[in-house]
């Protein structure tokens, strides 16, 4: 990695990330960045060892507490690294990385749960409007998306408004096709399968959309997925926390924010149309921007133009909140059970 004996563990990540990077862009096979990380989960290990090998040393030249002496572990290490034993560095890769990912299995099968509960929390206090606008943003990227994969221009704003073209535009299809790609290819030089079945989904769905639903069609789904988009868009936020994507989206970070948002805004609409079904609130007529009278709100154009009855439209909503609501479950469900599978072959193994 190009660093000297002297480094410390700050420069050998950073010396990590570098080559990492530079691997990635040249397009390097996956067993070659398979074998940096073994590399540097190694030299990671040697440098910790040393330094508590140190640590120990200092506190017994001091008078220190008797029998703090340098760790056994540290000096086996320190020869595998030495004489560039790829067996021995190998499994000491493997201890490290089951003890990461033992931790990793405990921070999302508790911590995942705290954070929904956290934001489900905070949006029912009185510091609730702090995340409205995230709600409504959410919303109006529910009518953009379906804009997006029908071919048409739009432009969702913040306060409750999304400008739409309704001309179909060759450049937008180009466009989300292009980042679908992007989204693919990444997906695929980093064996990120959740990224890559994303993206043949999105190509496939947007395909249809653009040229095979009718416009008066199109036109219905824009008007349902405003609240659509605040069920099905919150509730991917959610499920995306437990898939794996290309580095370079840094989501390994950034799952934990787009978590605690999602559950927020689900939340929020899931309760709204349940208490709606049970007579508590009444649909939301009109619009945000014009008011209840505004005959081209979502509700009304379904209920004018699409000839929904009033049933229809609770009854829909409330389906398709409970459909999100089972997926999150078992996608919960079932990425814990992978991982605790993982740690029992991981520790049989070792």
């Amino acid at each position: 990695m190009g660093v000297d004996e002297a480094a410390d563990v700050e420069v050998v990540n950073r010396a990590f990330l570098r080559v990492s990077l530079a691997l990635i862009q040249r397009g390097a096979g996956v067993e070659q960045r398979e074998q940096l990380k073994v590399c540097h989960a190694a030299v990671v290990a040697y440098l910790e060892e040393r330094r508590r090998a140190e640590v120990a040393e200092s506190v017994v030249s001091g008078g220190g507490a008797p029998g703090a002496v340098p760790s056994r572990t540290g000096v086996e290490d320190d020869a595998v690294v030495a004489r560039g034993d790829h067996a021995g560095m190998a499994r000491i890769s493997k201890v490290r990385t089951t003890s990461g990912a033992d931790r990793s299995r405990w921070l999302e099968g508790i911590g995942a749960p705290v954070v929904v509960l956290l934001a489900i929390g905070i949006r029912m206090s009185p510091l609730g409007f702090l995340l409205q606008g995230f709600h409504v943003w959410i919303h109006e990227f529910g009518h953009a998306t379906v804009a997006w994969l029908t071919g048409h221009r739009a432009l969702p704003l913040p306060f409750g408004w999304t400008n739409i073209e309704p001309e179909k535009s060759l450049f937008v299809y180009v466009g989300v096709l292009f980042l679908l790609g992007v989204l693919g290819v990444a997906g695929w030089r980093e064996r990120k399968p959740a990224a890559v079945a994303t993206a043949i989904g999105l190509v496939g769905l947007q395909a249809y959309c653009t040229w095979v639903v009718p416009q008066h069609e199109v036109e219905k789904w824009i008007a349902f997925s405003g609240v659509g988009g605040e069920f099905y868009l919150s509730a991917a936020m959610m499920a995306a926390f437990w898939f794996h994507f290309p580095e370079k989206f840094r989501w390994e970070i950034c799952r934990w924010l787009f978590l605690f948002i999602g559950a927020a805004s689900f939340s929020q609409t899931f309760m709204f149309w349940r208490a709606v079904a049970a007579g508590r609130e009444t649909i939301p007529w009109g619009s945000m921007v014009g008011g209840e009278d505004d005959a081209s709100g979502d509700m009304d154009t379904l209920r004018d133009d699409v000839h929904w009855t009033e049933h229809q439209i609770v009854a829909t909503y409330n389906s398709l909140g409970t459909a999100c609501l089972v997926v999150l479950v078992a996608c919960y469900v079932g990425a814990i059970g992978v991982k605790w599978a993982d740690a029992r072959r991981a520790s049989k193994s070792n």
